[in-house]
């Protein structure tokens, strides 16, 4: 899994393959998987200036679950053994790659603490940023919220992924934690 920005890499993360269908695509990342990560992104996670990647460790489980056309994925995140809360990432939908999956992330995102009710925007300031710098389009930065909005909908209504148990899985505890393929880095 790569979040990509044009021909630039911003994350690379090596997960486990749960469910892959024309339907669905659902991803397991291991907290304490090793991934590739931009040098910048603790100080600034917009796609600016120069950066390398530079390894780094993911910090919690999380499922990744993406539905065909979706313009956003939700996770499923726990602390150790707890479920924590749901994350809503506004992100492209997934290209397939010859070792994966790629996305362009969408900047905008939504916390969902284990209540439904409790969800925020996150990153709004973000976003108005980008637009400001250029970076998007006020036109795609409206897409996104309503992305986000027809997410919220499915959440306040129940509707998968939320209603379908996700996050009371758990992985296989015979799973080893994938690494990156050597060739991570490629691009097609």
């Amino acid at each position: 899994m790569r979040s990509v920005w044009g021909e630039r890499f911003q994350i690379a993360m090596p997960t486990t393959v749960i469910a892959d269908t024309e339907r669905i695509t659902a991803l397991y990342l291991a907290a304490g998987t090793p991934i590739k990560n931009k040098s910048t992104y603790r100080s600034d996670r917009l796609p600016l200036g120069d950066w390398e990647m530079v390894d780094d460790v993911w910090r919690d489980d999380l499922i990744r679950i993406n539905y065909a056309d979706d313009a956003h994925a939700t996770y499923a995140m726990w602390k150790g053994d707890r479920f924590d809360r749901w994350y809503i990432n506004l992100e492209s939908a997934y290209q397939r790659t010859p070792i994966g999956f790629d996305f362009t992330d969408h900047v905008l995102d939504i916390v969902v603490r284990p209540d439904p009710a409790g969800w925020r925007w996150k990153d709004d300031d973000e976003l108005t940023r980008a637009v400001a710098l250029g970076l998007v389009t006020q036109t795609q930065a409206d897409a996104f919220y309503a992305e986000g909005k027809r997410a919220i909908a499915r959440l306040e209504a129940n509707r998968p992924p939320f209603a379908d148990g996700w996050e009371t899985w758990r992985p296989d505890p015979a799973w080893q934690i994938p690494s990156l393929p050597s060739n991570w880095n490629f691009i097609e």
